[in-house]
């Protein structure tokens, strides 16, 4: 697959990012990465809480 050259243009980027995103499939796209992050964050910060009585638990590497 060849990758499309934009010749480094940022505006083009840019605009071509912005119909993107403005089309269907990039605001499906957009809410499926969206759904997916918090779902990952969710289980970060989950993951992240100490259980407050392993405290007292000694600690094994």
């Amino acid at each position: 697959m060849k990758a499309r050259s934009y010749d480094h243009d940022p505006n083009e980027i840019a605009e071509k990012a912005k119909k993107w995103l403005a089309s269907s499939r990039g605001k499906r796209a957009m809410k499926e990465v969206l759904v997916k992050a918090t779902s990952v964050t969710e289980r970060l910060e989950k993951e992240s809480q100490i259980d407050p009585k392993s405290i007292f638990e000694p600690m094994t590497l």
